[in-house]
C-alpha cells in the first residue's frame, strides 16, 4: 500500500481475536491530482518509478498541522498582520491552504486567504460585529484590548466576546478550506436540451424554405 502513498494508521484495529491495519492518505499533503499521477506511474512501472511528493513552493514538503496548531497559527498571523518578517515564519505558509494560492510572495498569499475569511465574516449581517472586533483589535494596530473596545464604543467584556467569536469563525472558515479535499474538475453546465426537429412521416408536409 505504501507504493501508492497509503500509510498505515496506528494503532491497529482489533476485531475479535485478530487485529487489522488501516491505511489512509492525507489529501492535505498530496492532492488528488498528484496522487493519481503517482499511482498511474506506479501501476505502469512498479514502485521504483514512484516520484517523491512534489512540493508546491520552494523545496520543502507541505506541512500538515493539527487543528490546535492550525488555530494557533491563524491567531499568530492576525496578530502579526503588519509584520511581514513574522508572517514569513508562520507555519501556515507551508500548508496547502496557502500553497494552493500560488504566486511568488507567500506572505501576500497568506494575507490573501485570511482576507477571504474576514470578507466572508463581514458579509454575514449577524457576524459584522465580530468582523469589526477582529479588524479593530488585531489588524488596525490597537495597542490594547481596552483601546480597541473604546474605538468601537463597546464595554471591554463585550469586545472580548465579539473578538473571541470572530476568531473562532475565521479559524473555522480557514480550517474548512485546509481540510477539504481538492475539488474535482467541474462538470460542464447542464442547459436545456436543444429543440428537436419534429419527425416527419410520409404524410407530413416538408418544411417551407
Amino acid at each position: 500500500m505504501r507504493y501508492i502513498d497509503q500509510r498505515p494508521v496506528h494503532p491497529a484495529v482489533p476485531v475479535a481475536d485478530r487485529s487489522f491495519t488501516l491505511y489512509a492518505h492525507d489529501w492535505r499533503a498530496v492532492t488528488l491530482e498528484r496522487w493519481m499521477e503517482v499511482g498511474h506511474l506506479a501501476e505502469l512501472a512498479g514502485p521504483e518509478a514512484r516520484p517523491a511528493a512534489r512540493p508546491r513552493r520552494g523545496t520543502g514538503a507541505l506541512t500538515v498541522l493539527t487543528r490546535e496548531e492550525f488555530d494557533t497559527a491563524v491567531g499568530d498571523a492576525l496578530a502579526a498582520w503588519q509584520r511581514a518578517d513574522l508572517l514569513a515564519r508562520n507555519p501556515l505558509l507551508r500548508t496547502r491552504l496557502v500553497a494552493d494560492r500560488g504566486g511568488d510572495d507567500p506572505v501576500e498569499a497568506l494575507r490573501g486567504v485570511v482576507t477571504e475569511a474576514l470578507d466572508a465574516l463581514a458579509c454575514d449581517p449577524r457576524a459584522e460585529k465580530y468582523h469589526r472586533a477582529v479588524v479593530t483589535g488585531l489588524l488596525r494596530g490597537a495597542p490594547t484590548r481596552e483601546a480597541a473596545a473604546e474605538r468601537l464604543g463597546l464595554p471591554l467584556s463585550t469586545f472580548r466576546r465579539h473578538l473571541s467569536r470572530g476568531l473562532e469563525r475565521v479559524r473555522s472558515f480557514l480550517w474548512a478550506m485546509e481540510s477539504a479535499p481538492q475539488a474535482a474538475a467541474p462538470a460542464p453546465p447542464v442547459g436545456p436540451e436543444p429543440a428537436r426537429e419534429p419527425r416527419r412521416t410520409a404524410a407530413s408536409p416538408a418544411p417551407r424554405v
